[in-house]
């Protein structure tokens, strides 16, 4: 395998995370440092929802490769390969404030209008008919995580006028 530009997105006591070229495509690679039927389990939970949800089919990226590593300084990791897409993930977009907040509400709503729909999906292949409205559940939860980044927005507005 002929690699180059390697980035590097996470290496903690848990995980390392980084991207590699090859053969003119971007890959993910992942390997767990302590446990590797923690990517056993997440490479399952991938294939289960790409074969549960049409939404998420097109959305959560190929996964090439996964296993044990056999030899080397990663032997008996597990790991896992995947496409590379470009782009900032959620987390980086919410820590790093690469958004405005009306931005970052119609992002909210996009995210919470494919988590209805996955719902509806799982429900409906389900035949389920729940007395639980999950709609109201999830728009309370929203406004919650909304009320929240409010709040903590007027802290910060606080202590800079301090």
């Amino acid at each position: 395998m002929q690699t180059n530009n390697i980035k590097v997105f996470k290496n903690s006591e848990k995980f390392f995370v980084f991207k590699s070229k090859e053969n003119n495509k971007s890959k993910v690679y992942k390997i767990a440092h302590k446990n590797p039927k923690k990517i056993k389990q997440e490479v399952q939970l991938l294939k289960k929802l790409i074969v549960r949800s049409k939404i998420l089919k097109e959305k959560i990226p190929k996964i090439f490769k996964y296993g044990i590593i056999k030899k080397g300084i990663h032997s008996k990791k597990g790991f896992y390969i995947l496409d590379f897409v470009k782009g900032f993930t959620f987390t980086e977009i919410v820590k790093k404030n690469l958004c405005s907040p009306i931005d970052f509400d119609r992002m909210n709503k996009i995210i919470f209008q494919i988590f209805l729909k996955i719902t509806k999906e799982d429900l409906e292949k389900k035949n389920l008919k729940t007395k639980i409205n999950i709609k109201t559940l999830i728009f309370k939860e929203f406004k919650k995580i909304k009320k929240k980044r409010f709040n903590e927005k007027i802290l910060r507005t606080k202590k800079n006028q301090n």
